[in-house]
């Protein structure tokens, strides 16, 4: 159930446990089902966090578990949760009606829709289906403002048409909530919303996350004709640098390279000719001429975008809030600077970390470095930003919330800020407004004076704080942190002192089903402090891989002082390469340190690339060697091994969204399908050769997949490959290229240097040698086909994943529809997705949980209830047309039906019992008494009252899974899930029965357990024993072995000594080897 009193719980905790086990249906359900998988779409939330307009509530998006939390504000800042609300996949934005404060809106970014909920309630009224990815939701003239990657203007279930690109929906903000507009903007990927005045006239405001800064990309013929395609050709925006002078030696011209007739040596022990990073006006007639804007202004009486736009304010932008003080608008971003070339030059240094204040419908006004001298520290990845205003009367709307009425009262959503309440008058030293803004990088929340920018305040926060909310009436703020998935509260009145909001003064958000592991990874994206090694303080992982993803910019990060490298054997294994050649022989590949320009690539999918190489030139074998990143790139003094483990586990996790664009029946039809064919991926066709002069290499050569049996939706290569440039490259991952079709926008497309428009331009490049099409075998037709598929290229979901329908007596057609073509993808051997969805049982509005499950003891597919019983479909139908109930459905990523339908916390009670029970739905035990609920009802006790020995427990934890997994060199993860929560000790050895070697324990009780093993020897079969304990002591044992991987070695530095010999040099080169600790192994 969605809600649930307190008093409630006290009632039924007086319950005999003879009734509370009556109460369950037995023990049939006393398994945990805590292996439910955690698909990690990382999300960007923009605002999470909302105060009502009375300052009496505040509901808070708890995105992992697809819920919106609600909380009672009590007089003294601290907070009662009231309840929850399902609202659909990945919600990142909340708005509350002013006109109608019992409404909260809901952006659900995965769900494509915005959800309507009724906070008397709390359950979903309303489902908007606004578009592709919607980011932030703003009221104002009694309509509804949404950001949306794109949005269908023919929004059909199997395959939706018509899109605008980079939209805001507009839609009524009263039922039916009718689409009134859907504006295009010229911004990449809409993200936050402000209400602010132009003179005295109301507009909505909106900046897009990837805005660019005029850099793009001088591809490789306007390079070479300029006589800029030598990386070490200075230009006038580099600083000084010094080049190695070792890898200009004649000799090396004479190493073997392709046949002769090839002009440029490609086998990396030679310059590579590349393209070049410039801003657009350095070359105008080579280059996109950018447009580079930053916010745009929308009427809100009339729809229309207002035709001039702020430029100049930075590259990614995250939050917009109007100063309710200046009515000047404070946008939080970062500005690149990436015009700036290679590794040692922004080590440490890449971007500005700022806030851009800038006057409504004209110019920036004023750029806030978050850096000394404003700061004692830098901050980095400002994401929000909230205003304190003293003494102010009931909000009428502003930024990131809700509007409607006269402009000047507090924020609604967003940066949330309440009105008078039943609160006391605040101190005199808060009289000054104050601007609060919430730092990523820096677990850090920076608070200025609002009118002098003066700073007031550097509050230490927890990890990755996403959200804030100002009580101005109470003088609180308010804050939302995702590395610890909890809530924070300061007293802005007593010199921010934090206020307790549990025992730990943190409160928990809700239940989070992420497991440990994934949330103690997460910091490492993150986190840019010096003090804790993984940075200067100025950028981190997440600066540009901006929620595990990107930030649509290429850099060169080249070193003009290193030295060569070299690909792992074993990879030189592909299509036009080599087999296992050796690391110094002059006929094998290497890696130049000169690389050139390369887009910024997702983190998402890189647990299932089945061991292809990373990075553009697959100079990677695993991702723990990018642990040289934090001292060499972010500036930090470095992490350690078991930290970067803790990382690659995270990453794992991380997943692609579905693909909007491929019909969500996964059948392609007209140009996609013909373009499929001739890539080589139709069952019974091997597809077309696209270049004569290499006969039988086609698409599917180098771009591998399995579409027809759901093995392998990358698109990659587990190779390196020539790719007709002049380094060697890995076949990237074609999951995403949808989303690199706007270099008319941020200045960087599809290719690895960020040239080529989209897949159909990418499609009639050159060959960097002589200028000739690579895919001359293609027809102009062939190619258009061929980048219709890849445009709807299979991201390895569905993309009936996250949509909703709400099933009303009025909608018959509608909801038979969507349910015939989500059970029939839930019904497949290997699911395509989960049917869930919640019942509203209109004359009370409570809310029951379904799961579209098998029915064993009946033989078939049936909808089970949270309290364990069974429904078809039929009667549900007939309930929802007789108007006695309305259902919303939701399609889930498969494996998760469980948990996001009937039982939520995982641990065997379904939520329907629970709340019969009284237990917690969302806390696997109640009591914390260190005894599942499950487990007590079980035995007889009462999981509502603390057990100190529950001796009746004499049974040992099931261990489900005991997985090794991202193994490296000298590092380990085994995941462990077990039947209930219990300790994890793993004991390693070098031999079966022998576990001397090392031991690691987890003692926490958890039901999974990510336990992270190092010091490891490399290349060796390592044999564990974990043993998995409960409260009670009983223990249950498994083993198993894994087998790292060798030492991953690759050249850091080749030194050159020349001498003459005759009309010749005579070259020898020195290699230095190091293994991936940095350790040297040989000289040769």
């Amino acid at each position: 159930m969605c809600t649930r009193s307190v008093r409630s719980v006290v009632v039924l905790g007086l319950l005999p446990v003879v009734a509370i086990a009556a109460a369950v249906g037995g023990s049939a359900q006393v398994v945990s089902h805590a292996t439910a998988p955690f698909p990690n779409f990382e999300s960007s939330p923009v605002h999470p966090l909302a105060l009502t307009p009375d300052g009496a509530r505040l509901v808070a998006l708890n995105t992992a578990d697809a819920r919106m939390e609600v909380f009672d504000v009590q007089p003294d800042g601290t907070l009662v949760r009231v309840g929850s609300v399902f609202t659909g996949l990945e919600p990142v934005s909340v708005c509350i009606d002013a006109g109608d404060p019992q409404i909260a809106f809901v952006a659900n970014h995965l769900s494509d829709d915005v959800a309507v909920v009724d906070l008397a309630t709390l359950t979903v009224t309303a489902l908007i289906a606004v578009g592709d990815e919607p980011n932030d939701v703003l009221v104002a003239n009694g309509k509804l403002f949404v950001t949306c990657a794109r949005s269908a203007s023919n929004p059909q279930l199997v395959a939706p048409s018509g899109f605008v690109e980079n939209a805001v929906v507009i839609a009524s903000a009263s039922a039916p909530y009718a689409i009134q507009a859907r504006i295009a903007l010229d911004g990449h990927e809409p993200r936050a919303l402000a209400l602010a005045k132009i003179g005295g006239a109301a507009r909505v405001f909106v900046v897009p996350q990837n805005s660019g800064n005029h850099t793009t990309t001088l591809d490789f013929a306007a390079a070479k004709t300029l006589g800029l395609a030598d990386p070490t050709v200075p230009d006038a925006f580099d600083p000084p640098f010094t080049f190695n002078p070792s890898l200009k030696a004649p000799g090396l011209a004479g190493f073997p390279s392709l046949p002769q007739f090839f002009p440029i040596p490609i086998k990396g022990w030679t310059l590579p000719q590349v393209s070049r990073i410039v801003n657009d006006f350095e070359h105008p007639a080579h280059v996109p001429q950018l447009a580079d804007e930053d916010v745009f202004a929308i009427d809100p009486a009339t729809n229309q975008l207002d035709p001039q736009a702020t430029t100049g304010v930075g590259t990614t932008l995250f939050s917009i809030e109007r100063n309710p003080l200046t009515n000047q608008l404070w946008i939080a971003h970062t500005a690149a600077k990436n015009r700036t070339r290679f590794e040692p030059s922004v080590k440490g240094d890449a971007v500005e970390n700022r806030i851009a204040i800038v006057t409504p419908g004209g110019a920036v006004a004023q750029q806030l470095e978050l850096a000394p001298p404003l700061t004692t520290r830098e901050h980095a990845q400002p994401v929000a930003i909230a205003f304190y205003s003293p003494h102010r009367g009931p909000p009428s709307g502003s930024g990131g919330g809700s509007g409607g009425g006269a402009i000047g009262g507090g924020t609604i959503g967003g940066g949330a800020t309440s009105g008078p309440g039943a609160a006391q008058p605040v101190d005199a030293r808060t009289a000054r407004p104050i601007a609060y803004i919430a730092c990523t990088g820096g677990a850090s929340v920076v608070a200025l004076d609002a009118q002098s920018h003066a700073l007031v305040a550097e509050l230490d926060v927890g990890e990755v704080p996403i959200g804030l909310a100002v009580d101005n009436a109470r003088a609180r703020l308010y804050v939302l942190s995702r590395g610890d998935h909890a809530l924070r509260a300061f007293d802005i009145a007593n010199g921010h002192a934090p206020i307790q909001l549990a025992a730990s003064s943190a409160l928990a958000v809700g239940y989070d089903p992420e497991p440990h592991g994934v949330r103690v990874g997460r910091t490492h994206l993150y986190d840019a402090r010096a003090s804790t090694g993984h940075g200067s303080d100025n950028f981190s992982c997440a600066t540009c891989h901006v929620s595990g993803h990107g930030d649509q910019l290429a850099w060169d990060l080249g070193d003009p002082e290193g030295g060569i490298g070299y690909f792992f054997p074993d990879l030189m294994t592909g299509s036009q390469s080599q087999n296992g050649t050796i690391v110094a022989a002059n006929n094998a590949e290497q890696t130049h340190p000169m690389k050139g320009p390369m887009v910024t690539q997702s983190l998402r999918g890189l647990g299932d690339l089945n061991g292809a190489p990373l990075h553009w030139r697959g100079d990677r074998r695993f991702f723990q060697m990018f642990q040289g990143a934090f001292p060499g790139l972010l500036g930090g003094s470095g992490i350690s091994n078991a930290a970067m483990q803790e990382y690659a586990n995270f990453v794992r996790a991380l997943v692609y969204p579905p693909n909007p664009y491929e019909p969500r029946d996964r059948v392609y039809t007209g140009a996609a399908a013909t373009g499929r064919t001739l890539f080589g991926l139709t069952a019974g066709n091997p597809g077309k050769d696209y270049n004569p002069l290499a006969s039988g290499l086609k698409c599917i050569s180098c771009h591998k997949a399995e579409f027809a049996n759901g093995t392998d939706f990358t698109g990659a290569q587990r190779t390196v490959n020539f790719e007709f440039e002049t380094m060697f490259f890995n076949a990237p991952t074609l999951r995403g290229v949808y989303e690199k079709k706007y270099r008319d926008l941020t200045g960087f497309g599809t290719a690895h240097d960020g040239s080529g428009a989209d897949a159909r331009d990418f499609l009639d490049l050159a060959d960097a040698f002589f200028g000739l099409p690579v895919f001359s075998g293609f027809t102009a037709a062939d190619r258009d086909n061929v980048s219709a598929f890849v445009e709807q290229w299979d991201t390895g979901l569905s993309p009936l994943v996250g949509v909703q329908q709400l099933a009303t007596a009025a909608n018959q057609p509608a909801f038979d529809a969507w349910l015939d073509l989500a059970e029939a993808q839930a019904k497949l051997a290997n699911p395509w997705l989960d049917v869930v969805g919640r019942v509203k049982t209109l004359s009370s509005s409570a809310l029951t949980g379904i799961a579209f499950e098998f029915d064993a003891g009946a033989g078939q597919w049936r909808y089970r209830k949270d309290d364990a019983s069974w429904t078809d479909r039929a009667q549900l139908a007939a309930d929802v047309l007789g108007a006695q109930t309305e259902i919303v459905f939701t399609a889930v990523v498969p494996g998760t039906g469980r948990r996001l339908g009937i039982d939520r916390d995982e641990d065997g009670l379904f939520d329907g019992s629970e709340a019969a029970l009284g237990t917690s739905a969302a806390a696997p035990d109640t009591d914390l008494d260190g005894y599942g609920d499950a487990l007590e009802v079980a035995l007889g006790s009462n999981p509502l009252v603390f057990t100190a020995n529950l001796a009746a427990d004499a049974t040992a934890p099931l261990i489900h899974k005991s997985e090794p997994r991202d193994l490296f060199a000298t590092t380990a993860t085994l995941r462990v899930q077990t039947s209930e929560p219990a300790s994890a000790l793993v004991e390693l050895g070098l031999a079966a029965g022998a576990y001397t070697l090392s031991s690691f324990p987890s003692p926490a009780l958890r039901s999974v357990h990510d336990v992270v093993l190092t010091g490891l020897p490399a290349k060796t079969t390592v044999f564990y024993r974990l043993t998995s304990t409960d409260k009670n002591g009983n223990a249950s044992q498994a083993t198993g072995s894994f087998g790292t991987t060798a030492r991953m070695l690759h050249v850091d530095d080749i030194t050159l000594s020349k001498t003459p010999s005759g009309a010749q040099w005579q070259v020898t080169a020195t290699v230095k080897v190091v293994d991936q600790d940095g350790v040297a192994v040989a000289n040769c």
